[in-house]
């Protein structure tokens, strides 16, 4: 069964990956990652787990805490409204008093995706095209993390054969 196939290559070891950028993807653990590319086009989204979205913004020096608000409450109102997307969350650095507390950013974004497919769809979609145009000038690097949810929050329901 393909299901089971593709749970046992995300539960290899510690297999988590992270896409630090379109193409680019960093492993940690086991050197069997289940990716995108590993899945069958045709099952890619009917079994991919929810992908979770981060976004770190570097925003400029000269932006205004009102600049800032209004960021947030047109991105969480417009990245809400495309499809595929389930969660999202954004808001300003809460803690960096701790060495392993990523320091070297301002503005936090939190996506959830339904599946690979949704988080394709999201980047080309007119609504986030829109919101990157309104307000890109506001900040000076971004960097993204996406990563595989846990895939037992699908399981699919037992086929008729399998049910007996």
């Amino acid at each position: 069964m393909q299901v089971s196939r593709t749970r046992n290559l995300w539960r290899c070891g510690v297999a988590t990956s992270i896409a630090l950028s379109t193409g680019f993807s960093l492993a940690v653990g086991s050197p069997l990652v289940a990716r995108s590319e590993d899945l069958p086009p045709a099952q890619s989204s009917a079994i991919s787990p929810p992908i979770h979205h981060i976004v770190l913004i570097d925003l400029h020096d000269e932006t205004t805490d009102e600049e800032v608000r209004a960021l947030i409450d047109d991105g969480e109102a417009t990245i809400a409204a495309i499809p595929g997307v389930e969660v999202v969350d954004m808001g300003l650095q809460a803690l960096g008093d701790r060495a392993v507390h990523i320091n070297d950013y301002d503005l936090a974004v939190y996506i959830q995706f339904a599946s690979l497919d949704a988080l394709a769809a999201y980047g080309p979609h007119p609504d986030h095209q829109a919101f990157l145009a309104r307000h890109r000038h506001l900040w000076s690097g971004i960097r993204v993390i996406d990563f595989f949810g846990s895939i037992d929050a699908i399981e699919p329901a037992p086929s008729p054969d399998e049910a007996q």
